[in-house]
């Protein structure tokens, strides 16, 4: 019923000249992953304040409009709707605005009633269109059960944002624009698409500790203008039949991690991704999943892992050797009271290397051996202390 009274009234407001038949609208009908990490499943609506619900994604002329407010929060912006004056605005925290000002009233109007701001500046008046990519002219907004949704694309490219599409998979990805670009292979898949996979790095996110540079592994098909794009916490490891790699699966809530400004918990997932792969295959086959890894590398036929054993404390890590085929665990090593390992890698040796940060002394350098036979760690070498 929602959905036919939503084609009733865009058939009937929109705007002056234009031919619609339902065919041109459609709901739901995309994915939305936002730095690497899937945000909104296909068919997925928002509940609203009011108990009720509306669509995540609106999709009209190929282009895809979301919600102001999911938007917002995608982009790391706050939000503020002024009806009085029909203007949204994106700003960050360190701007002010005096919410008490802001009147929360929508136009009765469907399309083009939203003056965009952001930070500070007015970039889309009201009835004003923008010109795709086609050639077609689109409505800036569309406001629908008091939900003002706006096309994505455009707000990327005023927000300085990178944008792709994977039709295989109909995922709309977002991510900030990218730096240190690097081609590590060319694989065609089964069905013959060339495929170009690229590493990278964009944008900064608040982890575990601190905060560090987004990595990604990206993977182009520029003849049909398709790019498939992950998240990793570990450098993706090269195989015959595809790419193994520890990525960034998804965001969850964690009132003891938040108490240390942290926000948000997460999961990576162990996975292999197939070069010859299809829609069906591209997000990869989960060999095992881990909570909260602070750091990972991969290493042939094993992967280290390491994780902070109690964040509510920060009291030492451990550093774990893993199967990269079965995900088992082999072996563990607990460091030492107050200290945490940083800059995780392996030496042309086959030996980790790292940083061992803590109070007395406040920086070594140190290696760990794995024995893969044994499948135990040795003793631990420090070699520089700070």
């Amino acid at each position: 019923m929602k959905k036919a009274l939503l084609f009733t009234a865009v058939l009937a407001l929109i705007f002056a000249g234009a031919s619609v038949s339902a065919q041109d609208m459609q709901f739901n009908q995309v994915r939305i992953s936002i730095k690497g990490v899937d945000y909104v499943q296909w068919g997925e609506d928002i509940e609203l304040e009011d108990g009720s619900s509306t669509p995540y994604s609106i999709t009209y002329n190929d282009t895809t409009y979301l919600p102001l407010r999911r938007m917002s929060e995608f982009m790391d912006k706050k939000v503020l709707w002024d009806g009085e004056t029909g203007t949204a605005y994106l700003y960050d925290d360190t701007q002010l605005l005096d919410a008490s000002a802001i009147k929360c009233e929508y136009d009765s109007d469907i399309f083009n009633t939203v003056r965009i701001n952001i930070d500070g500046v007015t970039v889309v008046q009201p009835n004003e269109e923008y010109i795709s990519g086609s050639g077609v002219a689109m409505p800036y907004s569309i406001l629908w059960n008091n939900t003002t949704y706006l096309p994505m694309r455009r707000l990327c490219e005023l927000l300085g944002k990178e944008i792709y599409w994977n039709g295989d998979s109909r995922t709309v990805a977002v991510t900030d624009r990218q730096e240190n670009v690097r081609l590590i292979a060319e694989k065609p898949d089964s069905s013959g698409n060339a495929w170009e996979y690229y590493i990278c790095t964009g944008g900064e996110e608040k982890l575990l500790r601190g905060s560090g540079k987004c990595t990604y592994l990206r993977v182009s098909d520029r003849a049909r203008g398709y790019d498939r794009i992950y998240r990793y916490i570990a450098e993706p490891e090269l195989g015959d039949d595809g790419i193994t790699l520890v990525r960034l699966r998804e965001w969850y809530e964690d009132p003891i991690i938040n108490r240390y400004n942290v926000y948000r918990g997460y999961i990576a997932d162990y996975c292999r991704i197939p070069y010859l792969s299809d829609k069906n295959s591209q997000d990869g086959s989960s060999i095992s999943s881990y909570k909260m890894p602070v750091g990972a590398v991969l290493d042939k036929d094993v992967f280290y892992t390491t994780f902070d054993t109690s964040p509510s404390t920060m009291a030492r890590d451990v550093l774990g050797a893993h199967d990269i085929y079965t995900g088992e665990t082999l072996a563990s090593f607990h460091t030492q009271a107050w200290t945490h390992i940083s800059n995780l890698r392996v030496g042309e040796d086959g030996a980790l290397y790292y940083n061992l940060l803590g109070s007395v002394p406040s920086w070594a350098s140190c290696k760990l051996e794995f024995d893969r036979t044994a499948k135990a760690f040795g003793e631990e070498t420090v070699l520089e202390y700070r």
